[in-house]
């Protein structure tokens, strides 16, 4: 090989592996934010009346702002709604998600833990006009601040207030 063109053939090289990197990261696919909603206060959201109507508006607006929705529920949840127990796959079904998406907690015990250490683990906000203050001492490293999204429903739609 002739001395001289070593440097464009090192220089093309070069240029060729950056082009390699720079369309594996455009092939890889994006990330999608997560987000919590706490599905046993949202329900109450239009008139203070539980509605699974309203939980589905919030996961179809989420989902068409780019996140990638859970939503967590009281054992209750269910009873409130249809007045019978409900469970993941139910509550899936109902709302257009996979069941690793949904869950119920456990009978007894209240969602808000739940709730907050996924939020937390995921590093991801919660969905819900609870404040949590109960759970503030348990949870510290978590930004109850920034890390809820309030909202509303009103004229026969989901507002979200601090997203």
């Amino acid at each position: 090989m002739n001395a001289d063109l070593l440097p464009f053939f090192v220089a093309g090289f070069g240029l060729l592996a950056l082009f390699t990197l720079l369309l594996r990261r455009l092939g890889r696919k994006q990330r999608k934010p997560r987000i919590i909603l706490d599905g046993s206060n949202i329900m109450h959201w239009d008139n203070d009346e539980p509605k699974l109507s309203t939980i589905a508006a919030a996961v179809i607006s989420l989902k068409e702002k780019g996140y990638l929705v859970g939503v967590f529920f009281d054992a209750n949840a269910g009873y409130l709604l249809c007045e019978r127990y409900m469970h993941d796959q139910e509550f899936g079904l109902a709302l257009g998600l996979p069941e690793t998406q949904i869950m119920v907690v456990p009978k007894g015990q209240p969602a808000d833990p739940y709730l907050i250490r996924a939020a937390q683990d995921q590093e991801s906000r919660i969905v819900t006009n609870d404040k949590f203050r109960d759970w503030r001492d348990t949870f510290p490293g978590f930004d109850f601040a920034d890390g809820l999204v309030r909202g509303r429903f009103r004229e026969g739609r989901v507002e979200f207030i601090d997203l």
